[in-house]
C-alpha cells in the first residue's frame, strides 16, 4: 500500500522565509539597563555580552538592543563602573 500526498495536503516551504520558518524565541522577564550619565564606556559589558546585545555609543556610553537582550545579568556582575543593571521588561 502507498500513500501520496496531493500538493493541497503539503504545504511547500520553499517560499516561506528563514524567519518564518524560525521558531520564535521566548523572552526573558529581564533586561539590562545602563546609567548613561555613569557610564565610563570601557566596553567589558560588551565584550562579556553572550548575545552581543551591547554596543558602545560613539564613545560615551553602552546602548543595550533590548531584543537580542536575554537578561543574563553577565553585563551586570562585570561592570566595573556599577552602571549595568538587569531589571525587570
Amino acid at each position: 500500500m502507498t500513500t501520496t500526498l496531493s500538493t493541497q495536503q503539503a504545504p511547500s516551504l520553499a517560499c516561506a522565509s528563514p524567519a518564518s520558518r524560525e521558531k520564535a524565541r521566548p523572552r526573558s522577564k529581564y533586561k539590562a539597563q545602563n546609567e548613561q550619565d555613569r557610564c565610563v564606556a570601557c566596553g567589558v559589558c560588551v565584550k562579556m555580552c553572550p548575545k552581543d546585545a551591547i554596543s558602545i555609543l560613539k564613545g560615551c556610553y553602552a546602548v543595550i538592543d533590548e531584543d537580542r537582550c536575554v537578561g543574563c545579568g553577565i553585563c551586570e556582575k562585570n561592570c566595573p563602573a556599577g552602571v549595568m543593571h538587569k531589571v525587570t521588561r
